[in-house]
């Protein structure tokens, strides 16, 4: 191999570890990005479930309970607490059968709907910060 191809073909690597380097920094993301969308993620995991002890709570007794503290009691499982900040969620009865619960969110998602569960994502889309979800019973099956 002559110099002049073995200068080429080392510009050519040194592309190559270029154009690498900057998709890994588009791709990747940072850490503590990383952490913060585990954590929303967590908590729409949280307020899933907490939906569904809800309406699990409401069929058994036929009303909301008055706080989240009356589902652990009642022997229903949900966390009903922040994963960060171990606080726990905000859950205010609104009617006979609505309610709403509330997060602090670390990031915003929008409407996308590109996160891979729950299959009703949009429905828990939310902006950075403080965010509120009304809640009606569900008393069909399921």
């Amino acid at each position: 191999m002559s110099f002049a191809n073995k200068g080429r073909a080392l510009l050519v690597a040194a592309g190559v570890v270029v154009i690498a380097a900057v998709v890994a920094a588009i791709v990747v993301e940072p850490p503590e990005q990383a952490r913060k969308k585990r954590l929303d993620d967590r908590r729409v995991q949280d307020l899933l479930t907490i939906e569904t002890v809800v309406n699990e709570y409401w069929k058994r007794q036929q009303k909301l309970p008055a706080s989240l503290i009356a589902l652990q009691t009642s022997g229903l499982k949900a966390s009903i607490d922040d994963p960060e900040t171990n606080v726990a969620y905000e859950y205010l009865p609104l009617s006979e059968k609505s309610y709403r619960v509330c997060a602090n969110f670390a990031l915003e998602t929008g409407n996308t709907g590109r996160r891979p569960w729950p299959a009703n994502t949009v429905e828990w889309s939310h902006n950075a910060g403080r965010q509120c979800f009304e809640r009606t019973v569900r008393q069909g099956p399921g």
